[in-house]
């Protein structure tokens, strides 16, 4: 056709060599300029594998089709591809010009540029039909096609995108009639993405398995550890990835360690999986691969657990059929759980730990290992929620499993005997929940040595129990050793340390030991505040913890600030009930109460009564506490009758659930003494 349109004489002869003749006709100077175009140059065997449909110039037998492309000075060929190596390989290794995907506003240019004249435009759907579908120039087109045959609006066409994968996959599928697009070309995204589909699944298998994992997965941040399989050589691996990205099919991010793909890629290669019914082997190889790869919950672990996060979330969402499968699944929520537990999300890490449990229950029963730190983990959960019977309850049944399965001194039996004791510190329960923590941090000490991260964790525990019985001596001397020990082991930025610096300033101010305290609160709060955010629940408590601190020292109107802050903070995090919660309430009632403001103090201490009697119980130490202050406060208000009650009842629970010589028994005895003398 190309001889016949420029009149090339000799062609008719059956013995000619056509291709040749035109690459002698273009590669002559004489016959001036000219430019071809080979379009949607996608095969590499159409160029690059001999055929003997091409006699060449030689007499050999077979010859390539690229061995005929014309050279001229005055002559330029256009390659266009969706493989860049081909359109590298045809013209000597030049550099591709890769075409983006348009910028938003560009993207609604061609929209409108499509759409029918007639049409009534409005902006805003426009705009959220290019976000949705991602800028993508032909499913853009493709979308226009649609509105302009059925006389649909924009809005329409979003709310069928967004209805169901089947039905966007039903109307990416759509092949309607574009006048501006090569008759011979698919007009719709499916059938476009399948072209290249096949193409890389017959050229490398192994990549369209890479692509089919990662339809599984999260779209974006896919870390290269998770496509490439264990032991699995360069030579296999890197050129599978290679073909994805010379087709487009995925992107490299961070240097070629992290990978992304179009969303609607995912979406069409989903589809296909589906059609095959090769759907679930691809979930069932995600589940195991994450399962394997997703550490716990440890400091260490979590940039880690970040990165990997995504994936792991939308991996537990699908439904798992084999045992194998299922176990996977809640191996992985376990540690998910762990994870989230750690920043503070207790809500999905409730969930999760839930699920791990039922699943490890049902496949291995209730004294199967993995099953006992599925069970560990919801009541470590359920503990940092502030439901502490229930973490109770849990703690109790997996310390004695523990100690039946693996023995009283096994470091697993150890850890859940320290949960316990911070569960029934919590309750109030201080003389048990000190000889468990004793007993634990003796433990620890002979298995570990007494630098362990676990064994210093044990002594900061047994510091807290300590200091809530009054003990501040001696709850300061094991405090100090952990921060020291914790430092040299952790380093100062590790929230292990940030936890006993706080537990420390706890004690100091407990002791009127002010100007420590606010500096070692400071330090808490501002290492917190970097490592597990502003919105994290430890943030939060070092922000209340140093407010009381400002509150003692006469900085009322700074402690007010951050205890509102701290409550506002609490409230949206942990809820209204949590007692997280009412501490910050009680603090900031505190701080009010200082201040003479008596009504707005009475108003919070009143909720915070309420509230800590429904959520601990009426003789909790906390509860007490709220009583005392809620005693005073109404002394100041001239109700003295109903404070003077108020107050011999909490002196009288305060004794019988604290002891006499528990400094907060004292200080109520105090004011009670002073009060009747009239001294008050």
């Amino acid at each position: 056709m190309i001889a016949r349109k420029i009149g090339i004489l000799g062609i008719e002869n059956p013995n000619a060599n056509i291709f040749h003749i035109i690459y002698d006709w273009f590669s002559d100077e004489k016959h001036g300029s000219w430019l071809m175009v080979l379009d949607n140059v996608d095969d590499m065997e159409t160029f690059f594998t001999a055929t003997s449909e091409i006699p060449s110039a030689a007499g050999r037998e077979h010859a390539f089709l690229s061995a005929y492309l014309p050279k001229s000075p005055k002559g330029k060929i256009v390659v266009t591809t969706r493989d860049t190596r081909v359109g590298e390989r045809l013209t000597d290794r030049k550099k591709c010009i890769m075409v983006p995907l348009p910028a938003e506003k560009d993207a609604k240019i061609l929209l409108r540029s499509k759409l029918s004249e007639a049409f009534d435009w409005v902006d805003a759907d426009a705009l959220s039909l290019v976000k949705a579908l991602e800028c993508l120039p032909l499913a853009i087109t493709q979308a226009a096609a649609f509105v302009n045959e059925n006389y649909c609006t924009l809005q329409d066409y979003i709310e069928m995108l967004r209805a169901s994968e089947s039905d966007q996959i039903e109307l990416l599928n759509e092949d309607l009639y574009d006048p501006r697009r090569d008759m011979d070309a698919p007009n719709s995204v499916v059938q476009t993405w399948k072209l290249s589909f096949d193409l890389v699944r017959k050229r490398k298998p192994r990549a369209a398995e890479i692509l089919g994992l990662m339809a599984v997965l999260d779209r974006q941040g896919i870390p290269v550890s998770l496509l490439r399989r264990d032991g699995e050589r360069s030579i296999d691996f890197t050129p599978a990835m290679g073909i994805l990205r010379s087709f487009s099919l995925i992107e490299a991010e961070k240097g070629g360690e992290i990978f992304a793909m179009h969303r609607l890629v995912q979406l069409c290669t989903y589809s296909w999986l589906q059609k095959e019914n090769r759907i679930g082997s691809c979930q069932s190889d995600a589940v195991k691969l994450l399962s394997r790869e997703f550490p716990n919950g440890e400091p260490h672990n979590w940039k880690t657990c970040e990165l990997l996060l995504p994936h792991a979330r939308k991996v537990i969402g699908y439904n798992y059929i084999t045992r194998d499968d299922q176990l996977f699944c809640a191996d992985l929520c376990h540690n998910i759980s762990w994870y989230d537990c750690s920043q503070g999300q207790y809500e999905t890490a409730n969930n999760l730990a839930k699920t791990a449990h039922t699943i490890r229950a049902e496949f291995s029963g209730d004294m199967d290992l993995n099953t006992l730190s599925c069970l560990a983990m919801l009541s470590l959960v359920l503990f940092h929620q502030g439901q502490y019977k229930e973490a109770e309850v849990i703690g109790r049944q997996v310390l004695e499993r523990n100690e039946k399965v693996l023995g009283k001194e096994h470091p697993d039996t150890l850890n859940s005997a320290n949960n316990l004791g911070i569960v029934l510190s919590n309750l109030g329960k201080y003389k048990e929940a000190e000889a468990i923590q004793q007993r634990a941090l003796e433990g620890r000490e002979k298995i570990s040595g007494k630098e362990h991260p676990d064994t210093l964790r044990s002594a900061s525990n047994l510091g807290q129990v300590l200091s809530r019985q009054g003990k501040y001596k001696k709850a300061e001397l094991i405090h100090r050793r952990a921060l020291e020990e914790r430092e040299k082991v952790l380093g100062k930025r590790h929230p292990d340390t940030l936890g006993s610096a706080s537990n420390l300033g706890q004690v100091l101010s407990l002791q009127g030991k002010y100007k420590e305290a606010e500096l070692i609160h400071r330090r808490a709060l501002e290492g917190r505040e970097k490592v597990l955010g502003k919105e994290h629940p430890d943030t939060l408590a070092s922000a209340g913890s140093l407010g009381t601190v400002l509150s003692n020292i006469g900085k009322y109107k700074e402690a007010e600030a951050i205890h509102r802050r701290t409550l506002e903070g609490s409230e949206k995090v942990l809820g209204k009930e949590h007692p997280d919660t009412l501490d910050s309430m009680s603090n900031l009632a505190i701080t009010l109460w200082e201040q003479g403001q008596w009504n707005a103090a009475e108003d919070l201490e009143t909720q915070v009564m309420g509230m800590s009697e429904r959520v601990l119980g009426r003789e909790h130490p906390d509860t007490l506490l709220c009583m005392s202050n809620l005693a005073l406060t109404w002394k100041n208000q001239g109700r003295d009758n109903e404070a003077l009650e108020l107050m011999k009842d909490c002196l009288q629970l305060q004794k019988q659930r604290l002891g006499p010589d528990h400094p907060h028994t004292m200080i109520s005895s105090g004011f009670l003494d002073a009060w009747q003398r009239g001294n008050l």
